[in-house]
């Protein structure tokens, strides 16, 4: 360790290197673009949890509605349900009527079996689908994404997702 005396002081001239600096900003650099991307699906797949109950809950209540009318719900209001307090209900020609909250939109009925469906919007633009049913008293949902989006890799990793084949151009996965 070389020391100089400038006037009275005794001062170190150790430090590191430009190298030694350029590798470990290339090192953070390697780890932020391996970790990034996998935060990111984390954080798509926690929406895509928030979604689940929620339309859970619209077909719980829609079978409730149906079983005391005989027939499925065409409004959210018909239903004894309580959606987030920022959803917007408006009606929509292809569906019964939808409530947006964000960049989450549920669905009351995509047919007339009252099956709800919800559609997430991710932050890169791509879309996941999801719907809510009910098979001979099991509950079940299905993610839909088109193939090799970043939708597609949430669905893929979301808990139990099993592959089921490909409809109207997107992968599906039934969900447990």
């Amino acid at each position: 360790m070389k020391r100089s005396r400038l006037k009275g002081c005794f001062c170190s001239k150790e430090g590191f290197t430009l190298i030694e600096l350029l590798v470990v900003v290339l090192i953070i650099g390697i780890l932020a673009a391996v970790a990034v991307p996998q935060y990111q699906i984390a954080v798509d797949k926690s929406r895509v949890a928030t979604m689940l109950p929620l339309l859970d809950a619209v077909v719980k209540a829609q079978t409730v509605y149906y079983l005391a009318n005989g027939k499925i719900a065409n409004k959210f209001e018909q239903l004894d349900i309580a959606l987030p307090a920022d959803a917007k209900i408006t009606d929509d020609n292809s569906y019964r009527q939808k409530a947006v909250m964000g960049k989450m939109t549920v669905y009351l009925s995509s047919t007339t079996t009252g099956r709800p469906a919800g559609t997430l919007e991710l932050s890169d633009g791509s879309k996941v689908d999801l719907y809510r049913g009910v098979s001979f008293g099991n509950v079940y949902s299905t993610c839909e994404s088109k193939p090799e989006t970043r939708a597609d890799r949430v669905c893929k990793n979301l808990p139990g997702a099993r592959y089921t084949g490909d409809t109207n151009g997107k992968h599906q996965y039934l969900i447990n």
